[in-house]
């Protein structure tokens, strides 16, 4: 996180990065938060406001219980005493074999 903050010049939380990618996030409370369709939008704990966009197919398990994968994720923080206000959007291409 430190090594993001000094190469981009604000702060990007790349240690929670992996998790915001597969649709979970430590919330504002302390709760793990898992987003799905229906609950798309969560205000992290280090002050990130999330909204999963869009999704996409779990991978190869079709079933009716696999959790969605997001494929758009929006990303902001508001400005601090320190930092300026940032927006990213994350769009995820899964691979294909």
């Amino acid at each position: 996180d430190t090594l993001s903050a000094q190469a981009l010049g604000w702060s990007l939380p790349v240690s929670g990065l992996r998790d915001w990618l597969q649709g979970y996030a430590a919330g504002a409370d302390g709760r793990r938060f898992v987003a799905s369709p229906l609950r798309d939008t969560v205000t992290t704990s280090d002050g990130w406001r999330l909204r999963y966009v869009s999704w996409q197919e779990s991978g190869q398990d079709k079933t009716a219980q696999a959790h969605p994968q997001p494929k758009r994720i929006d990303a902001e923080r508001a400005a601090g005493p320190h930092a300026n206000a940032v927006a990213i959007r994350i769009v995820i291409d899964p691979a294909q074999p």
